[in-house]
């Protein structure tokens, strides 16, 4: 099966079974969440960081803690519950993946009657434990190495608001900064994309292998398999994916930077209920995407199982 028949049955199965999207939109909230993470802790923290700009010159202010008191304040008081929140949200979003994958599968091997909401929500709950031990066996590495990163960068926060907050030249302060990213996390967060993008698709593969087949191991190799012999089909699957959801959060995204040029955006009364409503937009747009792409690589692991495995497995 090409791609492009692969698209077309994607969305025929969609339009057949409307209730795919209620696991589409688990999915969904976490990318919708990501989206405006950045913008709500800039507007809600940055202000008070006190943090001198041209328009409020640089004076010395005797600090009230010691810099580690901060450090452990960041980490404590905002890192340490937005993972909790991240690995609540991991666990039901696993969940429901599981159920939208066992959905698909069932739809796609000509049974009659399709799996209710209650019976996929059992499907994915059964697979909830192998996920996790996939997710844990293919990300844990690069989740220790970014979680080490989010410390060191924010002991430089710290380390950077402390000496705005004694007097330092601010250009100075960011220009030694800026050298020491440059030079430390650049080269790695280069070599982080491509793994990411690598393990990313591994672990899209490994879901569908074990909702379907079972096993932990075996599904993260031959998952390893699949992607070796298919990797010119997987990258532009990848690629059409990635960029069709980029391109909706731009559109979505682009009054909201408009009105953030023009206007005095952080203090308008408008600015919550447009970023409530662009929220509620990308939302319903993401779980269309999310629902659809899932559909995608299903069939298309459907298909390269029946390649590779032509009188089954």
């Amino acid at each position: 099966m090409t791609l492009s028949h692969l698209f077309v049955a994607a969305w025929r199965l969609l339009r057949q079974d409307w209730s795919l999207l209620f696991w589409g939109f688990w999915l969904a909230l976490g990318a919708v969440a990501s989206e405006f993470f950045l913008v709500t802790a800039v507007t809600f923290f940055l202000p008070r960081l006190n943090i001198p700009t041209l328009e409020r010159p640089v004076s010395p202010v005797p600090l009230t803690s010691q810099p580690e008191d901060l450090f452990w304040q960041l980490v404590l008081g905002y890192l340490l519950p937005l993972i909790q929140v991240a690995l609540l949200y991991w666990l039901v979003a696993s969940m429901a993946e599981g159920a939208l994958i066992r959905s698909v599968w069932l739809a796609t091997q000509g049974q009659e009657r399709r799996l209710t909401l209650v019976q996929a929500a059992r499907e994915g709950w059964q697979l909830l434990k192998q996920f996790v031990a996939i997710d844990t066996l293919i990300f844990f590495p690069i989740f220790l190495v970014v979680f080490l990163l989010l410390l060191v960068l924010a002991g430089g926060i710290i380390g950077v608001v402390v000496m705005v907050m004694q007097g330092v030249a601010v250009m100075w302060v960011a220009g030694l900064f800026g050298g020491v990213l440059l030079v430390c996390l650049l080269p790695l967060m280069m070599l982080l994309l491509p793994l990411w993008v690598a393990t990313a698709v591994m672990r899209t593969l490994a879901f569908r292998e074990t909702a379907v087949w079972g096993g932990v191991r075996s599904s993260v190799v031959r998952a390893w398999q699949l992607l070796r012999q298919y990797w010119p089909a997987i990258t532009i699957l990848f690629g059409a994916g990635w960029g069709i959801r980029y391109l909706f959060s731009l559109l979505v995204q682009l009054p909201l930077l408009q009105l953030a040029a023009l206007t005095n955006w952080e203090a308008s009364p408008f600015y919550p209920v447009l970023v409530g409503g662009l929220s509620l937009v990308m939302l319903g747009i993401y779980t269309v995407t999310q629902t659809y792409f899932s559909i995608v690589w299903t069939l298309a692991y459907r298909s390269w199982h029946e390649q590779t495995n032509p009188i089954g497995r």
